[in-house]
């Protein structure tokens, strides 16, 4: 086991290039769109240290392009201001665009445009994966199946062109261009939430299948962005096995020593679960069990931390085999992991209704009167619970940050808890595992 180090990466304008490139008809299902080199944006980080924020504030829709293998810039294609789409699949962009990327990324390389040619590679932006062990500037990939490779000859001519069009060192707020771009983003999935409501209205998106093929930033530079759509966009595929089909919610019976079958309790296993986390001496332990943590387990948690939520990160970390200790002693949050945790929130609040205080699978903040309380309870929407399960309360996924749990989240990990939707204890403390490997 090891200690896991979260590094803040303060909020900052980045330095970098912009080049004019050619467009041209796109291929495939985007055939349909010609883009013009005003369509595209062409930038490049100025250094190592500079491509270290263009790999945090990138776009989804974003296609890097770097020489592969090799030291070079970091050179992205963005769109802007086309109304068709938000992003062209990268198997769909113009032939002309790809071949001018390559030319930069290849004049940009030290040992690169040395060579007559030299293999290049482009992937989607959300396809970068980045861990703390790298340099500065470093990445690989989560999927190398989203890679494409080509072969860039030397073209000096070319090169010579490209050059013309390049920009004066510029500053640039990414940040706040990324942020902005993701406000776009969650008001055109709210106008496709309530059109999908009337199937008969006729209304077509065409930006809807790039939008779906979208992952969001936040927790995908590895444990440094830790935010909750990662983990509930992966909530969506969880399969629970045979066992969660079958084997928990058959009818149970033993035998008795005369060979007859003792009577069966017919009630789903959440039900009978439910009647016997009754009898435990503490509301406290009721509330551990009820979230996937064995009797025994939940009892000696609450002897040695003084609140619910204390308790529960502390069986979480033990689940998790991690080394940290849950400490009740304050931390100082810093002002940019404040904002951050603002942003989140303004991201949750557009994501879910927070309204419907009648509806017990609506999304709820713990605090609604704290404004700055981020605690909060998603329904894992993705979930139906068979029929055989009757009528159980629907499956949440609790995020605990406040009260010291996560003080610098985003840039630590949130303790979760997977609850009810009729799955036993057993199966909820494996969801809640699963949770925690894979989000």
């Amino acid at each position: 086991n090891c200690h896991r180090h979260f590094v803040l990466f303060p909020h900052r304008n980045t330095m970098v290039f912009y080049y004019t490139i050619r467009g041209g008809p796109c291929l495939n299902a985007h055939s349909h769109i010609t883009l013009t080199p005003a369509d595209i944006i062409c930038y490049v980080g100025r250094d190592k240290h500079e491509n270290e924020h263009l790999i945090k504030y990138g776009w989804p829709g974003d296609i890097w392009f770097h020489v592969d293998g090799l030291s070079s810039a970091h050179v992205y294609f963005r769109l802007r201001n086309v109304s068709e789409v938000s992003s062209i699949p990268i198997d769909d962009l113009p032939r002309d665009s790809v071949a001018d990327m390559m030319q930069i990324c290849k004049n940009n390389s030290i040992s690169g445009c040395k060579l007559a040619s030299c293999k290049m590679v482009w992937t989607p932006h959300s396809n970068l994966k980045k861990t703390f062990d790298m340099e500065s500037g470093a990445v690989t990939y989560h999927d190398t199946k989203m890679c494409r490779y080509g072969r860039c000859e030397k073209d000096r001519a070319r090169v010579r062109e490209l050059e013309k069009t390049k920009s004066a060192d510029t500053d640039v707020d990414y940040y706040q261009e990324m942020k902005d771009n993701e406000r776009k983003i969650i008001e055109r999935k709210k106008r496709m939430r309530r059109a999908a409501q009337n199937e008969d209205d006729g209304m077509y998106d065409p930006m809807l299948e790039d939008l779906k093929s979208m992952k969001m930033k936040s927790g995908r530079q590895g444990d440094n962005e830790s935010g909750l759509d990662a983990g509930l966009d992966m909530l969506e595929g969880i399969s629970f096995g045979a066992a969660a089909a079958s084997g928990p919610h058959d009818h149970d019976g033993t035998a008795n020593e005369e060979g007859q079958s003792s009577k069966i309790d017919r009630r789903p296993v959440w039900l009978r679960e439910e009647e016997q986390r009754q009898s435990e001496p503490t509301a406290d332990v009721r509330f551990l069990r009820e979230r996937g943590y064995s009797s025994s387990e939940a009892t000696a948690a609450c002897c040695t931390v003084t609140s619910r939520i204390g308790a529960l990160s502390k069986l979480y970390n033990a689940t998790g085999n991690d080394t940290s200790q849950s400490s009740e002693a304050s931390v100082e949050v810093p002002e940019e992991v404040v904002q951050a945790r603002m942003e989140e929130k303004e991201v949750l609040l557009a994501m879910f209704d927070f309204a419907d205080e009648d509806d017990d699978a609506a999304a709820v903040f713990r605090d609604a009167q704290d404004e700055n309380a981020l605690d909060v309870i998603l329904p894992i929407a993705g979930y139906e619970p068979p029929e055989r399960y009757g009528f159980p309360p629907p499956l949440m996924l609790e995020v605990y940050v406040d009260e010291n749990i996560a003080p610098l989240y985003p840039n630590e990990p949130p303790v979760l808890a997977a609850v009810g939707g009729g799955l036993p204890e057993s199966l909820l403390r494996d969801l809640t595992r699963t949770i925690r490997t894979e989000a």
